[in-house]
């Protein structure tokens, strides 16, 4: 989900055609074991939105459909990722974890 977002000739239905395959594709990665990276979902799925309020009535009803299926794959993409976390009380070690080996690094004798 880290692509760069290009707004330029922004299609609204192939925008959310593309995010649901995208959703769709990273789920099939958890359901198998893998990591996704969705950083820069929360953006994305802000400018969509903010793009269909803004298209005229007829368009927006065509859009709904769309809109749904991606809510739903996003909220089995939910389900399972916090199915894979673990329990609460090993959060913060898998949080320290992951600070360690994403975080900046820190260089010694800079």
């Amino acid at each position: 989900m880290s692509a760069t977002f290009d707004p330029s000739g922004f299609n609204p239905s192939e925008e959310l055609e593309a995010l649901r395959l995208a959703l769709e594709a990273s789920e099939r990665i958890v359901r198998e074991g893998g990591l996704i990276d969705l950083r820069d979902l929360d953006e994305q799925v802000e400018f969509l939105c903010a793009e269909v309020v803004k298209t005229d009535g007829p368009m927006r009803l065509q859009l709904l459909p769309k809109l749904e299926a991606v809510i739903q794959v996003l909220d089995t993409l939910e389900v399972m990722l916090r199915k894979n976390m673990p329990p609460e009380d090993t959060q913060a070690q898998s949080r320290l974890r992951a600070n360690q080996a994403y975080g900046p690094s820190t260089q010694k004798g800079n």
